[in-house]
């Protein structure tokens, strides 16, 4: 599966949209994640510690399931957005 994630709505959202219609005839399985759609906990050790969240099990299940990534996101203070 091809798991098409996205950290930011606008023409990051756009963007990764298109990418799924395209890859969508040529790949058997294709899904687009938001995680701004998402409630995601903060990251702290403490939570790290605790285990994952049986909330967040479906979207482990999700990343574990996928052979590929493709990642939509925006430069965020030099790194990655927070989601």
């Amino acid at each position: 599966m091809l798991l098409i994630i996205t950290a930011s709505n606008g023409k990051n959202l756009e963007l990764a949209q298109h990418l799924a219609s395209l890859a969508a005839p040529t790949i058997e399985r294709t899904q687009l994640l938001d995680l701004t759609e998402l409630d995601l906990p903060l990251y702290t050790p403490q939570a790290q510690a605790k285990g994952i969240p049986p909330a967040l099990a479906p979207l482990a299940k999700l990343f574990l399931e996928a052979n590929a990534f493709l990642i939509c996101a925006p430069e965020y203070n030099g790194s990655i957005p927070p989601a």
